[in-house]
């Protein structure tokens, strides 16, 4: 229902065809280094990990993280010039945001990334 060609767009379409024709397993590691799997935790760690990434994630710019997944959405079904437009006649509206304005303002008052508080808006 999908898998075989994302995981082509991952791992290239001969790794994809030798996981899904052969059925085999493959360990984190080999997965990683095919772009399949993002991150290898130790075990007994992995739904910790998992939260603690969650959780960064919504307490970050989550209107951007949106727009960040549309563009690659769009890069995938057109291309790069897809996803340009798309940052040209979608992602601009993003710089009206408060969240932008102050990741900005955070920015250059603390000199670095990181400080900035997020809401939504």
């Amino acid at each position: 229902m999908g898998g075989t060609q994302r995981l082509a767009e991952r791992a290239g379409s001969g790794r994809a065809r030798e996981l899904v024709l052969t059925g085999e397993l493959f360990g984190a590691e080999e997965l990683s280094g095919w772009g399949v799997v993002n991150r290898i935790y130790p075990e007994g760690e992995f739904e910790r990990r998992a939260r603690e990434l969650a959780a960064e994630l919504a307490s970050g710019p989550t209107r951007a993280h949106a727009m960040t997944k549309h563009v690659l959405r769009r890069f995938r079904e057109g291309g790069i010039p897809a996803a340009d437009e798309a940052i040209r006649t979608e992602a601009a509206e993003l710089f009206a945001s408060e969240d932008l304005q102050g990741a900005v303002r955070a920015f250059l008052e603390h000199g670095g990334p990181g400080h900035a508080e997020f809401e939504g808006r």
